[in-house]
């Protein structure tokens, strides 16, 4: 009978349960950034801070296009009285 290698066990995968348990920890303790890694796994955790505010945007008025005005010949010019 042949031998079935069983590959390697990988560390520990975070699931979403303990990415939600190290966040409430997190808000819990009022840390604000963390950072860490171990067997190949990394995680790091930044919030609050002050936030990048984007220049405002130039808003330049685009000019109203002229309205066409139609003219129409004087009554005289037409031919008829």
């Amino acid at each position: 009978m042949r031998s079935v290698r069983k590959p390697p066990e990988a560390p520990h995968a975070w699931g979403l349960k303990d990415i939600r348990a190290l966040l409430d920890l997190l808000i819990e303790r009022e840390i604000t950034e963390f950072e860490m890694e171990k067997d190949g796994f990394r995680v790091r955790v930044r919030r609050g801070g002050v936030p990048e505010i984007a220049p405002a945007a130039t808003v330049v008025p685009l000019a109203a296009a002229p309205t066409p005005t139609i003219t129409h010949p004087p009554a005289a010019a037409r031919g008829t009285t």
